[in-house]
């Protein structure tokens, strides 16, 4: 049976000889197979007014994956929400939440006073079940 790339190359390896490592074209292809089964695929989640997602609430954190990121782009106004990351990165792919700033370089606010979490979240706090 014949191994098949994710980008569609034919790796045959009882027929590697030097001539096939000799041909540019196979060591390409055999070195592209290679790093795109190692490689994450990232999910970029823009965070703010006109973008895919208004506000932190919008954004499944209990869903990010190693390699994820969060853009927090800057607003006049605050981000009245909590969010809980109860996920994690691995080593060299984490997950990261970056602030965007604004057009004179103000940096995007959270204040805590009167926010709420997803709904879909469910866990327990000092005071009880977080809502």
């Amino acid at each position: 049976m014949k191994p098949l790339c994710p980008l569609g190359y034919t790796i045959k390896s009882k027929h590697l000889s030097s001539s096939h490592l000799r041909n540019s074209r196979f060591i390409l292809a055999l070195i592209a197979c290679i790093f795109s089964a190692n490689v994450a695929l990232a999910t970029i989640f823009n965070l703010g007014p006109s973008h895919p997602f208004a506000t932190p609430s919008n954004v499944a954190w209990e869903s990010l994956a190693a390699s994820d990121a969060v853009r927090v782009h800057w607003k006049a106004d605050a981000y009245r929400d909590k969010w809980v990351i109860c996920r994690q990165g691995l080593g060299p792919q984490p997950i990261t939440v970056n602030g965007v700033p604004g057009p004179n370089g103000e940096r995007p606010v959270t204040d805590g006073n009167g926010a709420m979490a997803r709904l879909v979240l469910n866990y327990w706090t000092k005071n009880g079940v977080n809502r």
